[in-house]
Parts: C-alpha cells; sequence; structure tokens
C-alpha cells in the first residue's frame, strides 16, 4: 500500500510540473479541435447506429428464419410420428387378426374334443374282465358206417369247464371272449348191428370140433377229451336276463379211451351132447377165488382233431340278490352308506347264471387212433392156438372207425362273474381365454408434439388393487393388454410435470390411443455464490479481502475484494465451502459456508482492546514446552502482524486441560506460553510488546471429561492490550483447520 500511494504522488507532480508549458497553445486549438472531433463523432454515431440496425435487421431475419425452420421440423416430426403410430397401429391390428384366428381355431378345435369326450362319457357302453365255470352232461356222440360190423349207443357222462375273459356291453348288446379249458367224458355202448350184444367165435386147432363163442354184454368205451377253445358269443340282456351263442374252436390237449364188457363164455363141441357153461376158459377170469384185486382199467390215449363248435346259454343276472351282500357290514345286517366306497366297488361286479348247450359242428376223429386197423370189432385174439389170449382195445382205433363221426356234445349249468372295468374318460378341454383388447397409449411433448421415449405409462387396476407400469419406447408408444374395465391412467418422465390421471373406460380392442401430452419442466435457473460482508456492529458494507477455499480447503477457488457497498460475486455454485475474511482494523473471519441460491450475509468484528483470539493449530510436544514444527503456520501469521502492527501489545496465555496436579499444569501452561513469546523474539517482535501468562487448568472452555473436550482446553490464546489509538493494517489471521489429533498435554 505505501508502494501505490508513493507512485500516485510522483504521477499528480508531474502532471503538475507540464501543465503550464501548454495551457497557452491548448487554448488556441481547443474551438478548433473540439468541432472536428464533434463533427467525426457525429458520424461515427450514425454509422454505428447504421450497423446496428442493419445488425438487428439481420438477426431479426436470421430468428425468423429460425422459427420457419424449427415449425417446418417440428411438422416434419409430426408427420413422422403420425406415420410410424398408423405403421404400428396397423401392425398391432395385423397381429390382433392373427391373434382372433388362432384363438377361433382353438376353440373349434377344443369344442370337437370336448364333443366327442361328452359322446363317449354318455355312451351306455361298458367293458368287463371275468371268469366262469360250467358243468352238466356231456357225450361225444360216435356214428360209425353201416357197413360196420358192429354199432354204438352214446350214453354220455359228466363234463365241465372253466375260463377267463372279456365282456363287452353296449346298450343291450353283448359281445364275450376269452380262453377257456372244456372237458367231455363219455360213455358209448357197443352191439351187434341187429342190436343184441356183440359175440366173437374161436376155434381152438388142433381142437376144430370145440368152438369158443364169447357174448360181450354191457359192452363200452368211456372215452374223455379236453379242448382249450375260444369262444365268440354274441348276444343281448335286458334286464335282468341275457342270452348269448357263437362259435368256438377248440385245440385238444388231452384224450383217453377205454374198453370194458361183462364177458359170457360158451363152449360148444360136436362130440359132446350139451354145451358146456360158466367155465373159467378165458384169460378174463382170475383163476384165484380167494385172491382176488379190483381190476384195473387201462386206458388208451386218444387223439382228436379241431373242434369247432357250437355254444349257445341264456339265463339271468343274480346282481339284485349278490350285491347287497357286498354293502354289509360284517355282523350287521344295515347297508352301507349309498355312494360309500363298498357301494360303489359293489356295482362294479355283476353274476349271472344261466344254462348252455355245447354241440361240435365238425368231426373230431383223428387217424392217429387207428392203431388196429387190423380188427373190425374192439377185440382181437391174439394167439390163433390160445383162446385165452383175448384184447379189448378202444372202438375208435379199429378199421371201422376210419369213416367213423365223432362231435362232442354238452349241456348244463354256467355260472359268470365279471368286474366292470373304470371307463376310460377323456378330459375335458377348457376353452381358451380370449385375448384380451389391447390399450394403447401414447406419450408425446406437449410444445413439439414429439413422442417422448423413456416415459413411464402407470395403469391402475382398482379390482386387482395392482398399477403396472411400462415405459415407452422410441416412438412414444405403449401397447397393452387388459381385461375389459375402468382404470386410472397417467404418465410421468423425468425433466417434464406429471401428466393428470384419467379414467380410462377400457372395452374394445385399440379403440382409440390414449395421448398424454406432458409440458417440460424449465430448467432451474443457476446461482453463483454471491454474498455482503458488513461490520458486525454498524452494519455498514467493508470492502474486505475475501479467500474461498475448498472443503478440504486444499484448492483456492476465489480470490477477491468486496465493492464499496459489500458486495462480491464468485463463479462458485451450490455447495459447501470454507471462506476467509480480512479486513484492516477488523479480527479476520474463517466460516464453513454452506450455499445453494441465497445471497450470504457475512460480518467482520473491529478490533478492540480486549479482544481474546484463540491461537489455533499450536502444537506442543507431551507435557512439554517444545513447539512442534507443525506450528509453524500459525507462528508465522502471529509474528507478520506484530511486524506490520508496531503499535499493538498482546497478551499471550497458556490454558491446559486438568490431568495432572494444579501446580504442574500452571508450570506447563506458563512454559508454552513463553515458549510462543520466545518465538516472537526471535522472529524480531520486541519483548516488550510481549507479555506472556499461565492459567493452568483454571478456565477450561469445555468438558475435560472427554477427550475431545481436554483438546479443546489445551489451548493458546492471544489478548490485544493495546492498540496505540491507530487503524490496524494487518489482522491476526484465525487458523480454523481441523485440530491436530497429536495429544498437546
Amino acid at each position: 500500500m505505501k508502494h501505490l500511494y508513493r507512485k500516485i504522488l510522483l504521477l499528480a507532480l508531474s502532471m503538475l510540473m507540464l501543465a503550464p508549458m501548454s495551457w497557452e497553445s491548448s487554448l488556441m486549438a481547443a474551438p478548433q479541435k473540439n468541432s472536428a472531433q464533434s463533427q467525426r463523432q457525429k458520424a461515427l454515431q450514425q454509422q454505428a447506429k447504421q450497423r446496428e440496425r442493419q445488425k438487428a435487421q439481420q438477426t431479426k431475419q436470421r430468428e425468423q428464419k429460425a422459427k420457419q425452420k424449427a415449425r417446418e421440423q417440428a411438422r416434419k416430426d409430426k408427420e413422422r410420428a403420425r406415420a410410424q403410430a398408423q405403421k404400428e397401429k396397423a401392425e398391432v391390428k395385423k397381429e390382433e387378426k392373427n391373434e382372433q384366428e388362432t384363438y377361433r381355431q382353438q376353440v373349434e378345435a377344443i369344442k370337437k374334443h370336448n364333443q366327442r369326450v361328452a359322446r363317449a362319457a354318455t355312451r351306455d357302453i361298458h367293458h368287463y374282465l371275468g371268469f366262469w365255470g360250467y358243468a352238466g352232461y356231456s357225450s361225444l356222440f360216435q356214428k360209425f358206417d353201416a357197413t360196420a360190423p358192429f354199432s354204438t349207443k352214446a350214453v354220455g357222462g359228466f363234463g365241465g369247464g372253466a375260463g377267463i375273459g372279456y365282456q363287452l356291453k353296449y346298450r343291450h348288446f353283448l359281445l364275450n371272449t376269452g380262453v377257456e379249458y372244456e372237458h367231455f367224458n363219455s360213455l358209448n355202448n357197443i352191439f351187434a348191428p341187429d342190436g343184441q350184444p356183440l359175440v366173437s367165435e374161436f376155434s381152438m386147432l388142433p381142437y376144430n370140433t370145440m368152438t369158443y363163442t364169447y357174448t360181450f354184454n354191457k359192452f363200452g368205451t368211456r372215452t374223455s377229451a379236453g379242448f382249450v377253445q375260444i369262444p365268440v358269443l354274441f348276444g343281448g340282456e335286458w334286464g335282468r336276463y341275457y342270452f348269448l351263442a357263437g362259435p368256438q374252436v377248440g385245440l385238444n390237449l388231452l384224450g383217453r379211451s377205454a374198453t370194458s364188457t361183462l364177458l359170457t363164455t360158451t363152449i360148444t363141441d360136436t362130440e359132446l351132447i350139451d354145451p358146456l357153461n360158466n367155465m373159467f376158459t378165458h384169460a378174463l377170469v382170475v383163476d384165484e377165488p380167494y385172491n382176488r384185486k379190483p381190476a384195473t382199467v387201462n386206458y388208451q390215449k386218444m387223439q382228436f382233431g379241431l373242434n369247432v363248435g357250437l355254444h349257445a346259454e341264456a339265463g339271468l343276472y343274480l346282481d339284485e340278490w349278490i350285491r347287497p351282500l357286498f354293502s354289509q357290514k360284517k355282523g350287521q345286517s344295515r347297508p352301507a352308506q349309498r355312494g360309500g366306497k363298498k357301494q360303489q366297488g359293489a356295482d362294479k361286479w355283476r353274476f349271472r347264471l344261466g344254462v348252455f348247450a355245447d354241440y361240435g359242428l365238425i368231426n373230431i376223429q383223428s387217424s392217429g387212433n387207428l392203431t388196429r386197423d387190423d380188427l373190425n370189432v374192439p377185440v382181437a385174439f391174439n394167439d390163433p392156438t390160445s383162446p385165452l389170449d383175448l384184447t379189448m382195445v378202444p372202438m375208435l382205433s379199429v378199421e371201422p372207425a376210419r369213416t367213423a363221426k365223432v362231435n362232442p356234445f354238452m349241456v348244463g349249468v354256467k355260472l359268470a362273474v365279471f368286474y366292470e372295468l373304470p371307463r376310460k374318460q377323456g378330459k375335458m378341454l377348457n376353452l381358451p381365454p380370449e385375448p384380451l383388447p389391447r390399450m394403447a397409449t401414447m406419450v408425446v411433448d406437449s410444445a413439439t408434439n414429439k413422442p417422448l421415449s423413456g416415459a413411464m405409462i402407470s395403469v391402475y387396476n382398482a379390482d386387482k388393487d395392482r398399477t403396472t407400469t411400462k415405459t415407452t419406447n422410441r416412438t412414444g408408444l405403449i401397447v397393452q393388454k387388459f381385461k375389459r374395465g375402468t382404470y386410472k391412467v397417467w404418465a410421468q418422465r423425468p425433466g417434464y410435470f406429471d401428466a393428470d390421471t384419467v379414467s380410462y373406460s377400457h372395452e374394445n380392442d385399440l379403440q382409440d390411443t390414449l395421448v398424454f401430452a406432458l409440458a417440460q419442466i424449465p430448467a432451474p435457473p443457476e446461482y453463483y455464490l454471491t454474498g455482503f460482508v458488513l461490520d458486525s456492529e454498524t452494519k455498514q458494507p467493508l470492502e474486505a479481502m475475501i479467500t474461498i477455499y475448498s472443503a478440504d480447503k486444499t484448492q483456492v477457488l476465489y480470490d477477491g475484494q468486496a465493492s464499496d457497498d459489500g458486495l462480491f460475486v464468485t463463479p462458485l455454485k451450490a455447495g459447501t465451502y470454507i471462506s476467509h475474511m480480512t479486513m484492516p482494523g477488523y479480527m479476520p473471519q474463517d466460516d464453513t459456508i454452506s450455499f445453494e441460491q441465497d445471497t450470504l450475509l457475512l460480518t467482520l468484528q473491529h478490533i478492540k482492546e480486549g479482544k481474546k483470539v484463540i491461537l489455533h493449530n499450536m502444537f506442543f510436544a507431551t507435557n512439554k514446552t517444545q513447539i512442534l514444527p507443525e506450528s509453524e503456520e500459525a507462528l508465522e501469521f502471529l509474528a507478520t502482524f506484530m511486524s506490520e502492527n508496531p503499535t499493538v501489545e498482546i497478551l499471550i496465555t497458556g490454558h491446559t486441560d486438568a490431568v495432572g496436579s494444579d501446580a504442574a499444569n500452571q508450570r506447563l501452561s506458563e512454559g508454552r506460553a513463553m515458549a510462543v513469546k520466545n518465538e516472537l523474539i526471535v522472529r524480531g517482535i520486541s519483548p516488550d510488546r510481549i507479555d506472556s501468562e499461565g492459567k493452568g487448568e483454571s478456565e477450561p472452555i469445555a468438558d475435560n471429561e472427554t477427550e475431545e473436550g481436554r483438546a479443546l482446553n489445551r489451548r493458546v490464546e492471544i489478548t490485544i492490550v493495546a492498540t496505540g489509538g491507530e487503524d490496524i493494517s494487518q489482522i491476526l489471521e484465525e487458523n480454523t483447520a481441523t485440530t491436530n489429533k497429536k495429544e498437546q498435554q
């Protein structure tokens, strides 16, 4: 400042020295010079005005062209958006048409399927698995040629069979088939052609005068035949009655035959007067009357061919008498509840009893039975010289049986039990849901009418209390599917005001495009950090020096001086900063300021005698008076202040926390204050301007119970004791940086 005042004084003196020399000539040339300058200035002003008018006109033309171009571009954008929307709508309609056609085809296919299932479910058709058994009179009718030397008569026997199989019932129609085994037993008596007992004579050589006559009374053959056969029966049922008839084909599994007779022997000799009767003269008589054993029948294996016969049966169902037995609990007569599991199980069983008749339609005689084609009758003398060697054979094994016919026959009673199979139920298909109608929603800019992508459209369904939100595509359009009904719809987009909620009645597919025009939110004004610096008491503006640091005080963001009305304006925007203000005659001020948009009001306090300032960032070794190097900045500020203000006298006061004894803390505070004084003396400050004292722990400014409070109590204070009556040109600067966490005890 002293140098600036000196330069101003020298400049003023030089101007005063030069003024007398040119004063007279200046007075003579002044009128002419002023006239020429005035004309030039007028010409220049007119030219400037003309240029300004031309520039304004050009600017207006450019603005008009820009507006016209903008209007044309907006019109093109609007047409493009409309065309794009129509194209997308056409595509959506095409998709909807395809979807409707697909839906129609699906509905038709499902309806046909369900009709088939319904018809199958209502058809009176039942499937059964069952088993049966039967017994009764059986016979193998054996018919020999008329030229045969004997004839037969069927007496029959007891036969039967059993089988398992399947039965189909459709309305009244019945179909029964399966596999069964049928066994025939038959007795066939043998006679002479005239109906008399068969007689055979034997003349024994060389006794040719003696003739043996064999009379076969009760002469018969017992024959058995077993077949595995497959019946295919057709018939019907009417209420409890039924009838079945049809062919059955059987394959022979076994056959056997045995011949027996009551034999009477008569011997006639021409040399005897009377015949000899009842003599032991043949091998069929046991000649040991006291040791006789029961006669053993010897069966001979027989063969029969394929049996094709006809089966017929008729009878009634026993369900109404037998089913109630299934629905009664053991030991009780009360029927089970209708519809229960037992009742339902009983309804599946069917019982029937009937009479039947089987008759073989084709000859089952096999040529394999002709083991004695040398015989004409079923007896033979094995040795021509021995009348006692007599053999009987089945009549189907002799030569006349070659043309014999054998037909099986059986009639009797048949019991059958059937279980109804669960009906295979086709699954009814549900009709597909009808395609939901689509809702088309578009968002545009209210000013330009351009589609807005990235806008959120929300649709609220009150019935389900659910909100669906989707984002528009590049054409600003959203197509969604919803059920028919009334919805609340609204649109939002960052940077735009929210659209009002509308109540939209959604009934038909793409019935109308719901358009939301959003108004853009104006960009917020940019505020720059601005403020006034005032005297804290008089509120007068101060031309203070202002320095603004970043929040971490690592960068200087602004360094300037307030104007004569105390105003300062910075290029800084909203944020948090640290300000440092100085003003001759005022205490320095460091503040943390948070700025958004309001004008800041900062104040400075005038320095007065008795004013105390805490000297921050003064660091000492623990429990010592040694000043650490980190205190250099604070000491330099204090020395500079004292050097530039030689009339100022200060008092340095040391304070400690409450740790330790009072006497020790008093000595420590006095020593630290003296250490600061010595540092100032070393830097050239007169010791007469500096006093020091120690207060120990007697004047705390915070709670000594916490570490933070004790750190605040460990401090050095500077008190202004005299100013010499002059303005102070440099202010002691408070250092408000974060206090170092080193211990200062």
